[in-house]
């Protein structure tokens, strides 16, 4: 019979320290140490904490920061849920209705809630709360009612009625319209109106719909895009009423592009908000001496490589994040001593003509 050596011994003696060490109990410490950790959170770390109590939420309510807005997007079998928070990662509401096209209620109760913490996710526990009260609940700790609203392949199998009273009583702020029929579009810019920002992405609208649309086109906007849609020559371009303006793999010659220019500098255009506008074209597309003409008798200064300015977009987008090269920044000045900067870049295929006003 082998004896066990004292190294088994004391190695067997800490393990059993270890098994019985007792649990840490967060709940025990003074209130301000508590405030303290849960203010280091992240801020999915802070929505599942906020779920364990009503304490749990009201301590949570002092230390999130707010967002500037939420973002809701409507998909076939899942809503998410996000904030403009830079560390959120959005909460995946669940749902398994009977897919009919445009006759599904939203359900009562998601099947599931997932918060996107890790690539697997994990379970939000809350089994007594509504679809409604999961919205309620992020609305009362991050103190925010401003919505977005995205509408995104598989969205048309929902009743807009009850997408509607499904955030009674926010301010909807944005649609973004993407990768669904034209009759389902339609409807939503006729249900939710007017916006402040507007995407449409990728529908596929019929001749006869432009009159509505040219009605959509010439609303107020503070962020205006359009990608795969529909086409809109410059002379819409100039009437808009739209504070930043994109226009994504645009038709548009260098000639329009020169004669925007030169209608903006004698002050002959009506988009007088504007801040910024940014045409994408596909670079195939372009004449080898593209810069020539786009500034062909065009008064102008070439912005040294080393002096390039870094624009600050008050609405954060993909054209502005991406950019694989610069080719050049020129500065221009118009009436009444206003200025502009024009950059041209690419990023893949498509080269980006970019008009800032006043930076």
């Amino acid at each position: 019979m082998f004896k066990r050596s004292s190294i088994d011994s004391r190695h067997s003696d800490s393990q059993i320290e270890m098994t019985t060490t007792p649990a840490f109990k967060f709940m025990k410490l003074p209130y301000l140490a508590r405030r303290q950790v849960v203010s280091v959170m992240t801020t999915n770390e802070q929505i599942n904490y906020s779920l364990l109590s009503r304490n749990s939420k009201r301590l949570v309510q002092c230390v999130t920061k707010t967002p500037d807005y939420f973002e809701a997007t409507i998909q076939g079998q899942i809503i998410c849920l996000d904030t403009n928070l830079e560390d959120m990662k959005h909460l995946k509401l669940v749902f398994l209705p009977e897919l009919r096209l445009g006759t599904c209620q939203v359900p009562v109760a998601p099947l599931v809630v997932k918060s996107a913490i890790s690539c697997r996710g994990c379970e939000l526990e809350k089994a007594e709360f509504s679809t409604r009260d999961w919205i309620d609940h992020l609305v009362d700790i991050f103190h925010c009612k401003t919505l977005k609203l995205i509408f995104d392949q598989g969205s048309a199998y929902y009743d807009l009625v009850s997408i509607r009273d499904l955030f009674q009583g926010f301010d909807i702020i944005g649609l973004a319209i993407q990768d669904t029929n034209r009759e389902h579009a339609l409807k939503i810019l006729r249900m939710f109106k007017p916006v402040r920002q507007l995407s449409i992405i990728r529908v596929q609208f019929e001749r006869k719909d432009m009159e509505h649309m040219r009605g959509v086109v010439f609303q107020k906007y503070d962020y205006f895009k359009l990608a795969g849609s529909f086409t809109v020559d410059m002379g819409t371009i100039m009437n808009m009423d739209c504070a930043i303006l994109e226009i994504w793999r645009s038709n548009m010659s260098t000639m329009d592009l020169n004669a925007f220019i030169r209608r903006w500098m004698a002050g002959n255009i009506k988009c007088w908000n504007l801040e910024t506008l940014t045409i994408t074209i596909l670079r195939a597309n372009l004449p080898v001496n593209y810069q020539q003409q786009i500034f062909h008798e065009i008064r102008h200064s070439v912005v040294r490589k080393d002096r390039y300015k870094e624009f600050r977009m008050p609405i954060d987008t993909v054209l502005w994040k991406n950019v694989a090269e610069i080719v050049g920044q020129y500065e221009i000045e118009g009436e009444n001593e206003r200025k502009a900067t024009i950059q041209l870049d690419v990023q893949g295929l498509d080269f980006r003509f970019k008009f800032v006003v006043g930076q």
